[in-house]
């Protein structure tokens, strides 16, 4: 995929996280509304207050969902449309983490002892020892 792609569908992401963000802003002042016209008579709800710095934090989201998606799929890491989508919408927690090495490695696996099958010598004796017979 070219970089320019990695970089659209980066930002593609970004701007549907800041989609969700107006998303939840928006349902909690209608629930405000509703609770308000209960009280109150119509006419009097409150206003949206969507501010210059949301838009900017919106236009932030779509930035950093473009550089995202430049470093992950640029690099490799990640391949496809959809994977880098999805490191658009969550780049901006993904790039913290990153920079500032919150990352924490999973512990590396430790060997198991071999097990043996079932129709060997060792296995029918079973864990006291050879068995004997009389």
């Amino acid at each position: 995929m070219a970089l320019w792609q990695c970089a659209l569908y980066g930002a593609a992401g970004g701007a549907l996280a800041g989609l969700v963000d107006f998303y939840q802003r928006y349902m909690a002042w209608r629930a405000l509304c509703g609770a308000r016209l209960a009280q109150e008579p119509p006419g009097t709800l409150p206003p949206l207050n969507y501010t210059r710095q949301d838009f900017f934090g919106a236009a932030l989201h779509v930035v950093l969902g473009c550089v995202g998606g430049l470093l992950f799929g640029g690099s490799g890491q990640v391949e496809g449309q959809y994977p880098i989508l999805v490191v658009g919408a969550s780049a901006p927690a993904l790039l913290f983490n990153v920079v500032s090495g919150s990352v924490t490695p999973s512990p590396p696996m430790q060997p198991q002892a071999p097990t043996q099958p079932a129709g060997t010598p060792d296995a029918a004796a079973g864990e006291g020892g050879a068995r004997v017979s009389n």
